[in-house]
């Protein structure tokens, strides 16, 4: 599994987004209050493109920027990357995200999904936290990650992945299972044999 690129895929999304901001007069500043968002996004898409194809996109059902400016928090992301080719690479999603872009720290709840197309790779997960400057993905320690490659599916508790190292380890309660080949064309005859009989 080549961890970096679905830790890229996180970058080229979450820190675009965390470094929007306008100047506001003094009198203004005072007036805002830092627990209320600046900015409200609702049905926010985000495309990026490069040299005029498609290389990702964002969804979100709400996107909020709070008036310290190192906040934000979004609701139903969804996101996809493209190849030069204009082929789906990779697709997410998350119900909530928080954003800090002073610590670079993207922190994303419920319902995660990463899947990469051309790996054949797919991490589901509860709660996930990426660091951009260490390039460090990390679940709580007791949390559940699922990951899937090809004929390998595995879970466990305490995970992180290094874009760096590129690798993952999980801390405990690891369990999985490995199809091979020779398995998976077996348990096809049956099933075509159990299908002719009825």
């Amino acid at each position: 599994m080549k961890v970096k690129n679905i830790l890229y895929v996180l970058l080229i999304f979450f820190v675009p987004l965390s470094s929007c901001s306008l100047k506001y007069d003094e009198k203004e500043k005072e007036n805002k209050n830092e627990n209320t968002p600046e900015f409200i996004f609702e049905d926010l898409t985000f495309s990026r493109f490069e040299n005029n194809y498609l290389k990702s996109n964002l969804t979100a059902k709400v996107l909020e920027q709070y008036a310290d400016k190192e906040s934000s928090y979004g609701k139903d992301i969804t996101f996809e990357t493209y190849s030069d080719t204009g082929e789906l690479e990779t697709e997410g999603r998350c119900s909530l995200i928080s954003i800090n872009s002073k610590s670079e720290i993207y922190t994303m709840y419920t319902n995660i999904m990463i899947k990469n197309i051309s790996q054949g790779f797919e991490l589901k997960a509860e709660s996930l936290k990426f660091n951009s400057k260490t390039e460090q993905l990390t679940s709580a320690k007791n949390d559940k990650v699922f990951i899937s490659k090809d004929n390998t599916q595995m879970e466990g508790v305490g995970f992180s992945a290094s874009a760096v190292s590129n690798s993952f380890k999980f801390e405990g309660n690891v369990k999985g299972t490995y199809t091979s080949d020779d398995e998976e064309d077996t348990v096809d005859e049956e099933a075509n044999i159990n299908e002719g009989a009825e």
